[in-house]
């Protein structure tokens, strides 16, 4: 079964959170940074193993806009190229750490959503986050609840957590609009 297949058939709590945040954007062309993209083509894989980058394609293809992805591992870039072969989309990649890239382009390219989820390195995020910050409208934090303290307590910037439900795993969306702390528990 192609992987598109099985992405549509099933659904996970990241579904919830994906659909959720990527309304924000709008119907209207977005340009998206995914910092680590999907690396297990596997179906068992798809709660948890990057298979955002799946929901970002999809969001492209049906308002236009570009896909900017970033891995340090050619191996997860080519599995993220399989996976979204049948898109019909503007996607660039690069083969390059996520801090990087944030440096390259602060000051020249803004973005309207940032997915950081490159590593699982508190002090990585804090640093990705700092530059992140006044470069995109949203920018959405995958594993916040191991690295999320960091941000936090560094940059004490609003935030909605995404609390999914029988699972120790949160996510967080910064960005416009968001005036104070929330919460939202997604479930199935």
């Amino acid at each position: 079964m192609e992987i598109y297949q099985i992405f549509k058939k099933g659904s996970t709590l990241r579904h919830s959170v994906f659909k959720d945040v990527l309304s924000k954007l709008g119907k209207g062309p977005a340009k998206i940074l995914e910092i680590g993209v999907l690396r297990d083509l596997s179906e068992e894989a798809m709660g948890g193993d990057g298979w955002s980058s799946l929901h970002l394609a999809e969001h492209i293809e049906k308002y236009g806009g570009q896909l900017v992805q970033v891995d340090i591992d050619q191996k997860s870039m080519d599995a993220s190229n399989e996976a979204l072969k049948s898109f019909k989309i503007k996607k660039s990649t690069f083969i390059e750490d996520g801090l990087d890239i944030l440096k390259s382009c602060r000051g020249k390219i803004n973005f309207d959503l940032i997915l950081l989820d490159g590593n699982d390195n508190p002090i990585e995020m804090l640093r990705q986050m700092d530059f992140a910050e006044g470069m995109s409208r949203y920018i959405l934090c995958d594993d916040y609840h191991t690295k999320g303290v960091m941000v936090d307590h560094g940059l004490g910037l609003p935030r909605v957590i995404y609390k999914l439900e029988d699972a120790d795993h949160e996510m967080a969306l910064f960005g416009e609009g968001i005036k104070e702390n929330s919460e939202i528990i997604i479930e199935l």
